[in-house]
Parts: structure tokens; C-alpha cells; sequence
């Protein structure tokens, strides 16, 4: 099993969270593209995420909201443009970028991605994008949310519970902090 990092929007500060986990440049994966010809020749050839096997471990980074997330997505480019997704247009991308049909273990790095969004009445974040890919064909699929706000160090992930004040840090590892959809 390989741990893999996936940024779907590639920009430096995604980079630099994903540093923290000490993987190595090598298994962080991005469309090279941000738009265009280049990024739909690119997922012609299989895409970025055509190398990933079933059993691998895939750690997608992605902003998202403390007190639960409705949209993943980061600001890019000289205008600070947000680019940002539903469940059902993340689940899109992940298959235009070619992972197999067969994946399991899918851990969403997005704050809050495990919490009912605090305004309106949608489910968590993780919980939605595990309903997309299963409606997709990804039968097996397993997404993992995080309870909080999630941080990458010394190839760790934290997840701060309850913000700042008063919050309690946790271990990515310890089930008080991520709840599991399948």
C-alpha cells in the first residue's frame, strides 16, 4: 500500500500543507493543467490519478470550513480566483483524473469535512462525497472526514476540535477525530 497526497487545486499553499506530512514531492499528485487543452489531453493518457491502485492510500487537500463545509476548494492564480467543489463535482474530478472504479480508502484533508454544515441542512462534507462516488460506480469506497480543523507537521495530521478556544488538538490517527462513510 502507497500513500498518495492529491491537490486538486495545486497551488503553493496546498503544497506547502502537504509538505507537512513528509511524503516526498514524489507522491504528491496534481494535474500539471489548471484548465484547458492541456488538462483534458492530460486525462486522456489516464490522468494524474490513473497510477493509484485500488489498496493505496489517497489523502486529498483542500480548504474547507471549521464549522462544517458545504464546498471544498483554494484560491488560485494573480486574482486569488476560488476554484471550489460540491461533493458531486469532486467526485467528477476524481474520476476524469482516472482512479479506478475499485479504490477504497479515501481521506478528505479539509476542515470540518466530517461536520454538518452549521447553516443549512446538509450532511457532512466527507458523508456527501462518499454518496457522489458511490452513485459514480466506486463501490467500495470508504471517505474519511475530520472533525475539525486539520494540520499537516512533522508528517502528522492534527485535527483541532471546537476552534480555538477551548479546543482540543487530537491525533489524525484517533477516532475522536474523523468519522468514516461508506
Amino acid at each position: 500500500m502507497t500513500t498518495w497526497i492529491y491537490l486538486p487545486v495545486p497551488t503553493q499553499e496546498m503544497r506547502d500543507f502537504a509538505s507537512g506530512l513528509g511524503l516526498g514531492s514524489q507522491y504528491t499528485l496534481s494535474n500539471y493543467f489548471v484548465s484547458g487543452k492541456g488538462k483534458a489531453v492530460t486525462r486522456f493518457f489516464g490522468g494524474c490519478l490513473g497510477g493509484v491502485a485500488a489498496w493505496d492510500e489517497l489523502l486529498l487537500i483542500c480548504h474547507g470550513a471549521t464549522g462544517g463545509s458545504r464546498f471544498t476548494g483554494a484560491s488560485r492564480g494573480a486574482n486569488n480566483e476560488l476554484k471550489k467543489y460540491s461533493p458531486d463535482e469532486l467526485a467528477t474530478v476524481l474520476r476524469k483524473e482516472g482512479l479506478t472504479k475499485s479504490f477504497i480508502d479515501l481521506k478528505l484533508l479539509v476542515c470540518g469535512g466530517g461536520l454538518k454544515p452549521a447553516s443549512g441542512l446538509d450532511d457532512p462534507f466527507a458523508e456527501r462525497t462518499c454518496a457522489a462516488l458511490k452513485a459514480d460506480g466506486y463501490s467500495q469506497i470508504r471517505v474519511t472526514g475530520y472533525l475539525g480543523d486539520v494540520s499537516t507537521s512533522g508528517g502528522k495530521i492534527t485535527v483541532l476540535r471546537n476552534g480555538e478556544q477551548g479546543g482540543k488538538y487530537y491525533d489524525g490517527k484517533l477516532p475522536a477525530s474523523y468519522k468514516v462513510y461508506k
